[in-house]
């Protein structure tokens, strides 16, 4: 048959002889060079090894070295320290990317919990970049949370009624095996004494069972938790669309422009009420807006007081109208039929009957205002439409304004609802199919949000490569190359310079030239960068 044959492998061949040269010049790898190479590591929170001066003991690795392997591992869906050590040995772009460098796992691991609150910063400085790209508008943007499985399985997640369902049916099993054994004690079948072995092994698992569901109860009820997970304690069991699931609730925010994400937030609550109010304020103070920007969420987030916080703010909210009171749900007259007069402080109801301010009341740390016409009610001929009661009585926030203009808005904008769904569904479906499949690997909830950051900056990096061409953002990163010095012996050299420095460049890599009262002196590898 006639098919294509590979080389011979006891064949001699020429391999290049710069490590450069296995690379593409179009390979993302470079990118991911060039972008950690424009990072002041020490302004991001990254923790610098301490140096003995005299030179003492083993080097450490560069933070920066570390940095590129974690963003190119989640780049490509790698996240374990033992896959990222073997691809130090084995991947060409890991072997260019850390020039040949072969850290072990420990090394790997110990740098993403050392450094967990410093990939967040990371992850900022290029959602900064991406908006003087003009890549961020800061027009509109879309929130919306998601829940991703944390790396506890359910099995090993407790809350009080999951424990008293499962005591109740483990002392009815121990009864259940005990009143068996007291059976068998007066059977003389030949096969009695190998039921009673099989019960007893049954049993003695069942009173164990207990003794573990009472200490698990006990630690719980110590606690001010009203859930318990053994492997990961800072996920919850997470219910939503009749599935449950032990993990973290994930905001993000994200700008319909391009549909990068601008803020990702790891949280434990169990559902997205309260949460659209510091999403927005974050994304407003990353992004430091100016003018009014749309915010689009879906109802999940519906609280009166983030309607009002928003658009205080200058983050005008597009939130679908909540569900049908339950007198419209009965044919009955809505508050909507009601009209309100904010000068006179009053409303008309459909009978044309003005309805007064009668006492103003306070629920859940809000305040209403109530109003009705006691003398009209009783002989109005809608009444049987407008309610079941005696009278009508209508309550009113005191800032139910924000509320009416919100809902104005949706009615009038109904393109809102998809556009955020084409804007903050884009990235879910990218994130958990590439970068943090099957959940989370690490534990903790700064871990998770460490991890959440490095696959919010692969996203936004793929999404950047895509919009952009690669030439481009190549130079640009280029541009934003400032000359640091890496060891503190250097800045004993600085103290001899008798002429400022010179950046020259060579075949586009700058080189310093120190002019001293001794000699002039080169330098080419002492040096990291930073954002101008």
């Amino acid at each position: 048959m006639n098919l294509i044959q590979g080389d011979d492998r006891r064949e001699s061949i020429f391999f290049p002889q710069c490590l450069d040269d296995y690379i593409d010049s179009n390979s993302e790898v470079r990118i991911i060079d060039q972008f950690v190479d424009s990072l002041n590591l020490m302004e991001c929170g990254f923790v610098f090894p301490k140096e003995d001066p005299l030179g003492r003991g083993r080097a450490a690795y560069d933070p920066a070295d570390l940095l590129k392997l974690f963003i190119y591992g989640y780049f490509n869906g790698i996240r374990s320290g033992r896959k990222l050590e073997k691809n130090c040995h084995i991947n060409l772009e890991v072997i260019w990317l850390l020039k040949r460098l072969k850290p072990d796992f420990k090394t790997i691991c110990d740098f993403r919990k050392n450094n967990r609150k410093a990939f967040k910063q990371a992850t900022t400085k290029f959602t900064l970049l991406c908006q003087k790209l003009k890549l961020i508008a800061g027009e509109t943007i879309a929130v919306d949370g998601t829940i991703i499985k944390a790396s506890n399985n359910i099995s090993k997640s407790w809350s009080s009624k999951k424990l008293e369902k499962n005591l109740k049916q483990t002392e009815v099993l121990i009864e259940q095996y005990l009143n068996d054994l007291e059976g068998l004690d007066d059977d003389p079948a030949p096969e009695s004494g190998q039921r009673k072995e099989a019960l007893k092994h049954k049993l003695d698992y069942e009173q164990t069972k207990e003794i573990q569901l009472n200490e698990i109860k006990s630690v719980l009820d110590k606690s001010s938790k009203s859930h318990l997970s053994l492997t990961d304690p800072d996920s919850k069991t997470i219910s939503k669309q009749g599935k449950s699931c032990v993990g973290y609730n994930v905001q993000t925010s994200v700008d319909s422009l391009h549909k990068l994400i601008v803020c990702c937030e790891v949280t434990d609550r169990i559902n997205d009420l309260g949460l659209l109010t510091p999403m927005a304020q974050e994304t407003k103070n990353l992004l430091e807006l100016q003018e009014l920007c749309d915010l689009t969420a879906d109802s999940g987030y519906y609280t009166l007081d983030d309607l009002k916080d928003c658009e205080d703010m200058g983050m005008i909210p597009y939130l679908p109208t909540v569900k049908k009171s339950s007198n419209v749900q009965q044919g009955l007259y809505g508050k909507g039929a009601f009209l309100y007069n904010s000068k006179e402080d009053t409303y008309l109801c459909p009978n044309k009957i003005t309805l007064k301010k009668i006492r103003t009341t306070e629920q859940r740390g809000k305040r209403f205002h109530q109003y009705t016409h006691k003398s009209a009610c009783g002989n109005c001929p809608l009444k049987l439409r407008c309610t079941k009661a005696k009278q009508r009585v209508l309550s009113r926030w005191e800032h139910e304004q924000y509320q009416e203009r919100a809902t104005k808005r949706i009615l009038e904008n109904k393109e809102m609802m998809a556009t955020r769904k084409g804007t903050v569904e884009h990235p879910y479906g990218t994130i958990k199919t590439q970068f943090l499949s099957n959940g989370f690997l690490v534990r903790g909830k700064e871990m998770v949000q460490a991890e959440c950051s490095l696959a919010h900056l692969a996203y936004n990096l793929k999404r950047v490569l895509n919009i952009m061409k690669f030439d481009d953002l190549i130079t640009i990163l280029g541009y934003r190359t400032g000359l640091y010095f890496k060891n503190v012996a250097i800045n004993g050299l600085i103290r001899l310079c008798t002429k400022p420095i010179e950046l020259k460049y060579n075949k586009g890599r700058p080189r310093s030239l120190w002019y001293t009262k001794f000699k002039r002196l080169h330098h080419e590898s002492l040096f990291f960068t930073q954002p101008l």
